[in-house]
């Protein structure tokens, strides 16, 4: 599969972006060809090699945007997450047309599994950065943007909260999302994955359930 009209690369979320249109063509061909290699290839098993042969241009190119293999997958991770995150964002923006919040939740849900199938490596990237930097760090700081959101909404009272801490309880929520993406991420057997994330996420929703009303 080719992924080039499905990965959307912006600026480099890891290092600077080179200035030159030249070299950033270049850093995107190569973030885009380690994608394609990622469809088929564990982790553990990819190359700079590979990644230059997919990209149809020397490693010594690959180097000089990413020292490290690590670095790729760091930075591919992050564009891909990046993504992900605004479509989630973009579900709260328009959340009034929303009948409540439980539609929001599996608004979420079938976002995140949809983007899974249109991105077959992001799990794999995931699994790199969990085991890189632990799972409260994989997010790199991001998620806490999504997570001052919800507090904010729920704080104002947003789909009928009450009962509890608005910061708190998004907090929860957060974490138990990207414990959710985590425990995907580790799965042997991938069609297994969706059975999984289908009964993880009825749990969040009945966690969520305490303090959300269906009441507008």
């Amino acid at each position: 599969m080719d992924v080039k009209n499905r990965l959307l690369i912006g600026p480099l979320k890891t290092r600077e972006t080179p200035r030159q249109k030249r070299a950033q063509e270049r850093v995107h061909k190569i973030l885009h060809a380690a994608a394609d290699v990622l469809i088929d290839t564990p982790t553990y098993e990819v190359s700079t090699t590979m990644i230059a042969a997919q990209a149809e241009i020397p490693v010594s190119s690959v180097y000089r945007y990413f020292p490290k293999l690590e670095d790729i997958f760091a930075e591919l991770y992050m564009q891909s997450s990046v993504e992900l995150e605004q479509r989630i964002f973009d579900l709260f923006e328009g959340s009034e047309t929303n009948s409540g919040w439980r539609d929001r939740h599996r608004s979420v849900h079938d976002t995140f599994r949809g983007f899974r199938t249109e991105h077959p490596y992001y799990l794999a990237l995931l699994q790199s950065q969990i085991s890189r930097t632990g799972l409260e760090t994989v997010d790199l700081g991001k998620p806490m943007s999504i997570t001052d959101l919800l507090a904010a909404r729920w704080a104002k009272g947003g789909d009928g909260f009450r009962g509890g801490d608005p910061v708190i309880v998004s907090r929860i929520a957060m974490q138990t999302f990207l414990a959710i993406e985590g425990f995907l991420a580790t799965q042997i057997d991938p069609s297994d994955a969706d059975r999984y994330f289908d009964e993880l996420s009825l749990n969040l929703e009945s966690y969520l359930a305490n303090y959300l009303s269906d009441d507008r």
